[in-house]
């Protein structure tokens, strides 16, 4: 799923009590394809916390860079210390949401921008 994505200034100040989150070290991106439905879909907002990008929880959705493209997708860490990338959405003939290991020697491709913490839908 690319993104586009806005500035820290965008998260909602009012909010950021109930996100326990730091806004300079927060951003919004919106959500570009349905590479992750059902959960996120085209032009939902989601907030990710770029503070926390050391470390992945197995299953928690993270804004990614990989090979220069920014994506949202669910990790899960994998015995050799590589990462799985997975879509939530299905139908996994399309190539956007096919899952993508990355090997521990080619983890310098990619890029942990932060977790996502809370996502707005544009569905009503």
């Amino acid at each position: 799923m690319p993104l586009l994505g806005k500035t820290a200034s965008s998260v909602n100040i009012d909010a950021v009590p109930y996100l326990a989150i730091n806004p300079r070290h927060s951003a919004v991106i919106y959500a570009s394809g349905n590479s992750m439905e059902p959960r996120i879909w085209n032009g939902d907002s989601v907030v990710i916390d770029c503070a926390r990008n050391d470390f992945v929880i197995d299953g928690n959705i993270y804004a990614i860079a990989l090979n220069g493209e920014v994506f949202i997708k669910r990790l899960f860490k994998n015995f050799d210390g590589g990462i799985t990338i997975t879509s939530d959405n299905s139908d996994k003939s399309q190539r956007q949401n096919q899952d993508r290991v990355i090997l521990h020697s080619d983890m310098n491709y990619l890029k942990i921008i932060g977790m996502a913490v809370a996502i707005s839908s544009s569905k009503l």
